[in-house]
């Protein structure tokens, strides 16, 4: 089994003591870096720590060869989950206009028997049923 979880970055770096002891924190530091300031002050903290020596050097190596960036980038493994990703928003996006379109009827419905001179109890009732039928 795979098991995702989601990781703010902001409060494992708040929130966690500062320890070279604690992956966690290494990677939330490493992924927050943002300037050259902050990647100096990184490698400043944890150039004793192999994880966090071993981030720095992986990321050194990668940006050091444009290339290899350039070709890690158009990887189909990237590119596809990044498509299966707006894929995955576009079809949220269509249920949620199917489901309001669906609300929209029926409302439409309700004031139309309502209208008619229906009770909303009634109305209610005859539009479930009519639900259900389907």
């Amino acid at each position: 089994m795979i098991e995702l979880v989601l990781v703010y970055v902001p409060s494992v770096i708040k929130e966690t003591a500062a320890s070279e002891d604690n992956d966690l924190y290494l990677f939330a530091r490493f992924f927050a870096v943002s300037s050259m300031e902050e990647a100096a002050a990184y490698a400043a903290a944890f150039e004793t720590n192999d994880l966090g020596k071993e981030l720095i050097r992986v990321y050194n190596s990668i940006v050091s060869n444009r290339q290899k960036l350039q070709t890690i980038e158009n990887d189909p493994y990237f590119t596809q989950r990044l498509t299966e990703a707006q894929l995955a928003e576009e079809r949220a996006e269509a249920e949620a206009r199917g489901e309001a379109k669906g609300r929209a009827e029926a409302a439409d419905l309700l004031a139309e028997l309502i209208r008619k001179g229906y009770d909303l109890d009634t109305a209610v009732k005859m539009i479930k049923e009519g639900a259900g039928s389907k």
